[in-house]
């Protein structure tokens, strides 16, 4: 059949609207490629900054990390002392307010401010006496709860990815 027949055959009214769902179907897919390019940035643009987030983590939490093995579990310090802890306290307050306060997550953040708390209620104590076990356990539980939430900032515990 010539395009003539076809043509004069359709109503102007149908080609008009085969012509305007055509491009409303063209704008729609230019629409929907430009939003998946939006999205694609975004996903990279946080991905990027996740990424930079950990990797200055990492360099700021293997301080309190190295600082917190003063309390090990295995073996027990058994000359740590109370001006110890109180100078630990100290060193703590330090990394928190000249690196690392600022990279701490909210639930990592409680996490230390209940620990330094821990650590101030022990100052009443005489700094020459060794820690009482009670006290070592009790700080020691704190530095392990802290160090399990920075190690879900880092992301450290997960399984391997297996493919």
């Amino acid at each position: 059949m010539p395009w003539e027949q076809i043509i004069g055959a359709a109503s102007g009214t149908t080609i008009g609207l085969i012509v305007g769902l055509w491009l409303f179907k063209t704008y729609i897919e230019s629409s929907l490629r430009r939003s998946e390019d939006t999205f694609r940035q975004l996903l990279e643009q946080q991905a990027s900054i996740d990424t930079d987030l950990r990797e200055k983590r990492l360099t700021v939490y293997k301080v309190l990390w190295q600082k917190m093995g003063m309390l090990s579990k295995w073996p027990k310090n058994e000359e740590l002392t109370y001006g110890d802890l109180q100078q630990l306290c100290r060193e703590f307050r330090d990394w928190y307010f000249n690196e690392g306060g600022i990279f701490l997550s909210s639930s990592a953040r409680k996490i230390y401010g209940e620990l330094q708390e821990r650590l101030v209620n022990v100052f009443e104590k005489n700094a020459k006496d060794k820690v009482e076990i009670t006290d070592y356990e009790e700080i020691r539980k704190q530095f392990s709860n802290l160090r399990s939430e920075i190690t879900t900032d880092l992301l450290s515990r997960k399984p391997a990815a297996s493919f």
